[in-house]
């Protein structure tokens, strides 16, 4: 990763920044890579990066004829890695399971794999969780044989997240006297319940008195649970966020008791969040209109207390203006700039070409993406932001193109580039001060900054607005300071 340090002593910096969004032709066959595992249809659904930069794709690939839940995983130059599983696939084969597959792939900081996904075992849907060693073999010491059953009925959608200490999170659906409610599960690194969490590592949440499911879960900074999910109540379907500190409890601070109920058209539906550092969340929901082939795309925000945040993008909404859109995850960068991230579809048969568009922190579309279109017809999964940066997509072969394969594309991104940016000035004045600097900017938005002391220590932090903000140091020692943007470090002088 490259981080770009313009140090002011005195008045003005220009700021020139590289465009993102093209093909990294390091990558496989300039840019793309295409695998077929054994000639029959491959699925790929899942990508992770492990602490090698090494990548994971988890989905459901046919071998000699028989579909298993698998795993590939790939060298930093595209190929497949022939030392992990066979041949650089590997593979969960059950006894009676129909219909597996793995819709997430989690590596752990001991190079474990974490693979997840639902099951079908006589006619009744489960959600597990398996475990690989370093090498693609199954971890016999993990759950039961390398397999934890997490949630055992009628469930077609989950989701994990890891924690640092390898500990990870599941989130589904736990039936209780018929109703389905919102459940959470928090195992050790080895696999069992973690009776700190919770009741005895589980935790059940009622939102509305007839239907309840979790269908995704992040990790704020703070070590905070946010949960993303579907409810009944009264006839009336609705979705929700849940935001649970650490121990399992419901954040009071959070809404109401912890939960927000997403204000929305009726017709849309919410499937992917994203956290931004200081605990907003970024939220996608979707309506497909059948009758004219149109995807209506809306993505919001919330404010760490759960209110609406009515200052993002456009009266608080980002619309991305592709009637073909098909939003697959949003993410956000280290920069806290948002990726949006799907296919543009062709209605007709299905499938389309990888898209993404960046906007910055307060949802104003990021122009200096420059993310180029290809042709092709894929079948889109999802992304990844590597540990450098750059952006891999993830997708299969469109089936009516013949047996499905893996498509993996790789996208170049500096997390701290900003080209709309370019030839833009930033004054600081006066500097040295006596403790009340005035920052004038040229940028078309506001930043988030930190000023830090000469050893790292947050001394301040807020946000610069688009043209004139004023520091004030007046009460910190004389000395030198940097002051910190998404993109630039200046150093400030106090008297």
């Amino acid at each position: 990763m490259k981080t770009l340090l313009l140090f002011l002593v005195g008045i003005v910096s220009i700021v020139s920044f590289a465009q993102d969004g093209s093909l990294d032709t390091s990558f496989g066959n300039n840019g793309t890579v295409q695998t077929d595992i054994d000639g029959d249809s491959d699925y790929a659904i899942a990508i992770a990066q492990q602490a090698d930069e090494k990548l994971l794709v988890a989905g459901r690939f046919t071998i000699q004829g028989q579909a298993f839940p698998s795993i590939a995983r790939y060298n930093v130059n595209g190929t497949l890695d022939t030392s992990f599983g066979n041949a650089g696939v590997a593979i969960f084969g059950a006894s009676g399971y129909e219909d597996e597959y793995y819709d997430i792939v989690l590596s752990q900081n001991d190079g474990k794999i974490i693979a997840g996904g639902p099951v079908n075992l006589n006619s009744n849907y489960q959600y597990v969780v398996n475990r690989f060693l370093p090498d693609g073999s199954i971890d016999t010491s993990f759950g039961n044989n390398g397999e934890i059953i997490v949630f055992p009925e009628n469930i077609y959608k989950g989701d994990v997240t890891l924690l640092d200490d390898d500990s990870f999170i599941a989130v589904g659906r736990i039936f209780d006297s018929g109703i389905s409610k919102v459940a959470l599960k928090k195992y050790t690194s080895n696999g069992m319940l973690d009776t700190s969490f919770g009741n005895n590592g589980i935790v059940i949440t009622d939102v509305g008195n007839e239907s309840n499911s979790a269908l995704k879960v992040a990790l704020a900074q703070d070590d905070t649970i946010v949960v993303l999910a579907n409810s009944q109540d009264n006839g009336v379907s609705s979705q929700v966020l849940l935001r649970y500190l650490p121990n399992g409890v419901l954040d009071t601070a959070f809404g109401n008791n912890g939960i927000v109920t997403i204000v929305n058209d009726p017709d849309f539906t919410s499937s992917n969040i994203a956290l931004y550092n200081d605990g907003k969340i970024a939220v996608h929901s979707s309506f497909l209109d059948w009758q004219f082939d149109i995807m209506n795309n809306l993505i919001f925000r919330y404010l760490p207390d759960g209110s609406f945040d009515a200052s993002f993008g456009n009266n608080g909404y980002i619309n991305p203006n592709r009637n073909n859109f098909i939003i697959s995850g949003i993410e956000v960068q280290e920069n806290q700039r948002l990726l949006v991230f799907g296919e543009l579809t062709d209605f007709f048969e299905g499938g389309g070409p990888f898209f993404i568009n960046r906007y910055h922190l307060g949802g104003h579309l990021d122009t200096g993406f420059n993310f180029t279109i290809n042709s092709s017809e894929y079948f889109v999964s999802s992304m990844l932001i590597q540990q450098d940066g750059k952006i891999v997509c993830l997708a299969s072969t469109a089936w009516y193109n013949g047996q499905e394969d893996i498509i993996i594309e790789r996208r170049v991104n500096d997390p701290l580039s900003s080209p709309e940016f370019q030839n833009k000035r930033t004054t600081i004045y006066p500097n040295p001060s006596n403790g009340i600097f005035t920052i004038e900017r040229e940028f078309p938005e506001t930043s988030e900054y930190q000023i830090t002391d000469i050893i790292g220590k947050i001394i301040a932090s807020g946000e610069l607005t688009e043209k004139q903000s004023k520091l004030n140091l007046s009460s910190v020692q004389s000395g030198v300071y940097f002051l910190k943007t998404s993109s630039s470090v200046f150093r400030l002088l106090k008297n």
